[in-house]
């Protein structure tokens, strides 16, 4: 018994440290990194709306561009990716995701660009949510990562007492 309360109170200390850091660490890059605002439940409804979005947007679009979206962009907007990666940082993923649309810029006549620039907002918004998604979900599943041990110490430690005074 002593070694689960050792145990458990260790986890609750830590877990609950890790969790201040969190709740201080994850708002911030919520409201000051991201242009993109959203509720949790809502997110997966909203970057579902994204590849319907894109399609029509490529639709008489130059071959190439079409060409350029069915190969690279359309299988990443069909779902949501959350990563635990997100909590280090983004920006890399954003600039890994983007770059191609800057190569393909050259190739295509000005009006076309306009196209090529609105689908490169369409792929940042959907990463934009994905960052969202992870990091609500992570501060989600920390409560149940603390909450539920804290609850199971405090029982053994009902236990625990009641035993000490009755024997």
């Amino acid at each position: 018994m002593g070694w689960w309360l050792i145990g458990l109170t260790v986890w609750a200390t830590l877990s609950g440290l890790a969790g201040v850091g969190l709740q201080k660490y994850v708002p911030a890059v919520l409201a000051n990194e991201l242009r993109v605002e959203a509720i949790y439940e809502r997110i997966p409804e909203l970057a579902a709306r994204l590849q319907p979005e894109a399609d029509a947007l490529v639709v008489g679009a130059p071959e190439v561009l079409q060409r350029f979206y069915a190969t690279t962009v359309r299988d990443d907007l069909d779902r949501l990716t959350p990563s635990w990666v997100y909590l280090a940082g983004f920006r890399a993923e954003l600039a890994h995701r983007i770059a191609p649309f800057h190569g393909l810029a050259a190739f295509l006549s000005e009006t076309d660009r306009v196209c090529l620039s609105s689908l490169e907002a369409i792929v940042t918004e959907k990463l934009e949510l994905e960052v969202q998604y992870s990091l609500q979900r992570l501060l989600r599943q920390w409560a149940v990562f603390h909450v539920v041990p804290c609850m199971v110490l405090l029982a053994l430690l009902t236990i625990h007492i009641v035993a000490a005074i009755v024997f």
